[in-house]
């Protein structure tokens, strides 16, 4: 009993978690996502609607009356009909458009989203990939102001949302993050983390380990990480039911995007998907993030002795301000309680304490048992 306890627990929870709290004198801003309204803006809409061309027996006034539906490619909450997403592609097709670029031009861009924007790092313009923060705090970081004629009146994606990530990541476009609604200011408190594991941890099969390393590739991403597993998994569902890939999913060679006929297969399809149906454990290492988050409404008619407040409607807008909350770097690593070599060692004193022998002397004398056992066979 006692050896099959020692076995099963190695089998079953070789691992056990600590947390730390790692002080350094700089911390890592995170990136910022802001996505904006799936729902098209009207003058946008027009815009469209006078430079297409239109073919034989297709008017401006039907177009317009039916763009809205254009933006179902983009997100699952928007309501379509087949044979009016049918004229849009054939428009599109048309004008040599895809439906990417369509969407672009209909979407709100970061000029016409972004009202004002102050950062604390300003001595460079250019893309780089981290920016290291040696000041923190609620009065440091990053605030700027988002235009917003339109309340969050329902649970569908028709609002703006944000989140805040810890490096470059892949952004899901049918996922959403906080949603942003005008007329509120939404401070987030920010706090790196990471998850490590010990060698002996990796020495592990990923069936005992019960997690998987991010330097094992998955066959569209160049590192794994469970929400990239998840997707690929989606993916491949669609593609099998739809023969498809859908707009707001990575191109796979080969695999054409979802027309509207095919756009209700797609739908079905990742409603009927489940997280059973993938083999997609947990990252063993991967960057974490704590973000504390919390709003309150703004006035018009209090005083402010911040500049950046000025000549802002603030009926019309939203404030975010993201800031690093502290130094603190918190660190979960994932220990082994013992190895192969330690749990042969146990077993050696198991036996050792309640047979009277140890390891070796049970390997020596199966040895002479079957050794027995041989030559009786052989000569009888």
């Amino acid at each position: 009993m006692v050896v099959w306890v020692t076995i099963n627990r190695y089998l079953d929870d070789p691992t056990f978690i600590t947390h730390v709290a790692a002080p350094q004198t700089w911390a890592t801003f995170p990136a910022v996502v802001l996505c904006p309204a799936v729902q098209f803006p009207e003058q946008k809409m027009d815009r469209f609607v006078a430079e297409v061309l239109y073919p034989p027996k297709m008017n401006s006034s039907h177009i317009r009356g039916i763009l809205k539906q254009l933006a179902a490619f983009f997100s699952s909450d928007v309501s379509f009909n087949t044979s009016d997403l049918d004229t849009l592609q054939n428009l599109l097709i048309h004008n040599k458009l895809d439906i990417e670029s369509a969407g672009l031009r209909l979407t709100e861009s970061c000029e016409d989203t972004l009202t004002k924007e102050i950062k604390e790092n300003r001595q460079s313009q250019r893309a780089v990939e981290k920016v290291h923060m040696n000041h923190i705090g609620s009065s440091k970081g990053l605030i700027f102001a988002v235009a917003d004629n339109n309340p969050t009146t329902s649970v569908d994606l028709s609002y703006k949302w944000f989140s805040l990530s810890n490096g470059n990541h892949y952004v899901d476009m049918a996922s959403n993050g906080s949603p942003i609604s005008p007329g509120i200011e939404i401070w987030n408190g920010y706090t790196a983390g990471i998850i490590q594991i010990s060698d002996s941890v990796k020495d592990l099969s990923d069936d005992i380990r019960g997690c998987r390393l991010s330097s094992q590739r998955l066959p569209l991403f160049p590192e794994y990480q469970r929400d990239y597993c998840l997707l690929e998994c989606e993916i491949r569902l669609v593609i099998d039911k739809c023969k498809c890939v859908q707009i707001t999913h990575p191109q796979i060679p080969g695999v054409p995007h979802c027309t509207a006929h095919q756009l209700t297969c797609a739908r079905r399809a990742v409603v009927s998907f489940g997280f059973d149906e993938c083999k997609c454990p947990s990252n063993c290492e991967v960057d974490t993030s704590i973000v504390t988050h919390f709003s309150y409404k703004l006035d018009q008619n209090s005083p402010t002795f911040d500049s950046f407040y000025h000549h802002l409607n603030v009926s019309r807008i939203s404030i975010i301000r993201i800031y690093v909350k502290n130094y603190n770097r918190m660190i979960t690593k994932r220990k082994s309680y013992f190895t192969s070599f330690n749990l042969f060692a146990q077993l050696g004193g198991v036996f050792n304490v309640f047979f009277g022998v140890s390891v070796l002397s049970l390997l020596e004398l199966l040895m002479v048992a079957w050794r027995t056992l041989y030559e009786w066979a052989m000569f009888r």
